[in-house]
């Protein structure tokens, strides 16, 4: 039996992908239950022969870790996935006050980590470190991730596995819509970490020279609100969309002309892979291991991390350049099947199957 336990309670980036892995994970005839620890706004996913179990918001603390505790109970041997330290920080207590056998503990690593360590960073960093020494496996994205992992929270190599992301495409993309070059594509949250302040000074940038440019944020976020006003001070009617959260979002990459993605901080984003499984050149920063799956050159541009200049005027060679922004989409629709997830779900079964028997105890070692 395989758990996975994830956030919520909106499928966004990171429990997308557990989902459509859980539902690759189906056809190879792997036994899962799903465990959501807010809830579900998001549609219920219905997944052959796997449990979902969403945690009720009106639980209290207490009730809430006890529900944990019985879901993560399974009979015979079980592999619990934590998609992200979050599950992590709440199944280890709850696997701690089991009897008996305790399941196999992996996580995937959804980012880097460091990045997010601000404030007390030397207890936080100790913490990760306690967490990680308890985990039996760490999957994480890229190589980035596998040195941090190592260099600083001191998890040994055979107990890291590199498996990139994956997506599937849909399996019926509608009629062939006219791309809109002038449209730029944003796809993500909309708060600090993703940066989409400076999403809107590239754009004003951008648009003294080529006016007709203009954006279409999708996610939804904190940030939201403030990006509106700033857009109703800065920009003329039509020149940025709030498309907020959507549930299907490949109609956005057949039509527009660029993916942009300038974070501060990430792991590898499926939002490179959604765009290069639509054909769309993508400009980002070199941040986390997002050279894993966005080759400068091949199916976009990649820029120096923190350089705006340089961004901008990868942004401004890309829109401009209706040869090279060709070449581009060839080469993303040319190494798309790289990141097909069938082939990742067949990865984690292999790294999974090598994990070691739990010890005989109920105690977290």
């Amino acid at each position: 039996m395989l758990i996975h336990v994830m956030n919520g309670p909106r499928l966004r980036g990171a429990e997308t992908f557990a989902v459509q892995l859980a539902e690759e994970l189906a056809r190879c005839g792997v036994r899962q239950r799903i465990v959501f620890l807010k809830g579900l706004s998001s549609p219920r996913p219905a997944i052959d022969g796997c449990e979902i179990a969403p945690r009720s918001a009106t639980l209290s603390r207490l009730r809430a870790f006890s529900w944990l505790r019985a879901q993560l109970r399974a009979e015979g041997p079980s592999v619990v996935l934590c998609h992200g330290q979050g599950p992590l920080k709440e199944v280890l207590p709850a696997l701690a006050f089991r009897g008996g056998r305790r399941p196999a503990l992996a996580l995937k690593q959804i980012g880097m980590i460091l990045p997010w360590l601000r404030t007390h960073a030397a207890v936080r960093k100790a913490l990760n470190r306690w967490l990680l020494a308890r985990t039996d496996m760490c999957i994480c994205l890229g190589p980035k991730q596998a040195e941090e992992l190592n260099a600083a929270f001191g998890v040994p190599a055979e107990r890291i596995a590199i498996i990139p992301n994956g997506r599937r495409s849909p399996s019926h993309p509608g009629p062939a819509a006219p791309r809109d070059a002038s449209e730029i594509l944003v796809v993500g949250s909309l708060s600090p970490e993703k940066n989409p302040a400076l999403v809107l000074d590239l754009l004003e940038a951008l648009r003294r020279d080529r006016p007709d440019l203009h954006l279409t944020f999708v996610g939804d976020g904190p940030l939201r609100p403030a990006l509106e006003r700033e857009v109703e001070a800065r920009f003329p009617q039509g020149a940025v969309q709030f498309a907020g959260q959507v549930a299907d979002v490949w109609p956005f990459y057949r039509r527009a002309g660029i993916h942009l993605l300038c974070s501060e901080t990430e792991g590898v984003p499926g939002v490179v892979i959604e765009a290069t499984l639509a054909g769309l050149p993508t400009v980002a920063w070199e941040v986390g291991d997002v050279a894993t799956v966005l080759e400068d050159g091949v199916n976009g541009r990649l820029t120096p991390f923190s350089d705006r200049a340089a961004l901008l005027r990868a942004l401004a060679q890309v829109a401009g350049d209706p040869a090279s922004w060709q070449r581009l989409r060839e080469g993303a629709l040319e190494i798309s099947p790289r990141f097909d997830l069938g082939r990742i779900a067949r990865e984690y079964v292999r790294v999974l199957d090598l994990l070691p028997a739990p010890p005989a105890t109920g105690s977290v070692p």
